[in-house]
């Protein structure tokens, strides 16, 4: 196996942002990665995390007003305050889809993030919406707050992701680097719960962005990043759930060149070694 059916705590790490939703995905799913103990106590690995604030790594940095330009060029936007949000509002003014002609406008994020809540009686009508034309729509507002795809600004897209890219490659070249199998001193398996702005960020940095095809994330949506090593030396292979009973699919990255130089090289443009103050 490829990790130990007990917990150790030298195989696995875990960090998340401290908003609660991401430190409940954490807790849920460290929870089932294990047995239970002899005594049949569920064993949760410690999961790490910092104040929302302090946390450049897993929390999106949207608040700053210098890097809203290419959006309120956009959107004919008055004011940089407020712009994602503002964004929005234009958005479902002008591309409110007929699939969601019944749903109050300024509902559509939240039935869309809350479609997998099997405990929330939603209408019909709510439900066809959020399972259907609500997706490219929350997908563009995703795309919006990343600074990714066809709403790509540098500087939003380092601010969300680039430290976290970052780390990203500091641990793909320290598996790659070690000198024993296992690694010493490094885990097996580095798990980082974190929001859909920042994964659709990531998609788009190390190239993926694609395999989700234009839709927005599914929630417990994960990209899966695998350092291994061939015959011509270290690669990283990338695979996509998108959504908790999704299976897990090939997004192909290494249709073209996976090799971790590569990898490396593709993405360390949008990497930044410390966050990017606002202006």
């Amino acid at each position: 196996a490829f990790i130990d059916k007990r917990f150790l705590p030298t195989e696995v790490f875990v960090r998340s942002s401290s908003a609660n939703r991401c430190l409940m995905s954490a807790a849920a799913f460290s929870n089932a990665l294990f047995r239970e103990s002899p005594k049949d106590h569920a064993i949760v690995p410690p999961i790490y995390s910092k104040y929302q604030e302090d946390d450049g790594l897993l929390i999106p940095l949207l608040s700053c007003t210098d890097q809203w330009d290419d959006v309120i060029a956009k959107f004919n936007l008055t004011s940089n305050v407020n712009v994602q949000t503002q964004a929005l509002m234009k958005m479902l003014q002008t591309q409110w889809p007929a699939g969601c002609s019944t749903v109050p406008p300024l509902l559509i994020d939240a039935i869309h993030n809350e479609l997998p809540n099997k405990l929330i009686n939603m209408p019909a009508n709510y439900r066809a919406c959020a399972e259907g034309p609500a997706r490219p729509l929350i997908y563009e507002y995703n795309e919006i707050g990343s600074g990714a795809g066809n709403n790509f600004n540098e500087l939003r897209i380092k601010r969300v992701a680039g430290l976290l890219t970052n780390e990203l490659l500091t641990n793909f070249a320290a598996i790659a680097n070690c000198a024993t199998v296992p690694c010493t001193g490094q885990p097996k398996m580095r798990i980082y719960f974190t929001h859909d702005t920042n994964v659709v960020s990531l998609a788009h940095i190390f190239g993926v962005l694609g395999s989700y095809n234009s839709i927005a994330p599914e929630f417990s949506s994960a990209l899966v990043f695998e350092t291994r090593r061939n015959a011509t030396g270290p690669y990283v292979k990338i695979f996509l759930k998108n959504g908790h009973k999704a299976d897990f699919v090939d997004t192909n990255n290494c249709a073209s060149n996976c090799s971790l130089a590569a990898v490396t090289a593709a993405a360390s443009p949008l990497a930044i070694t410390a966050q990017i103050p606002c202006a």
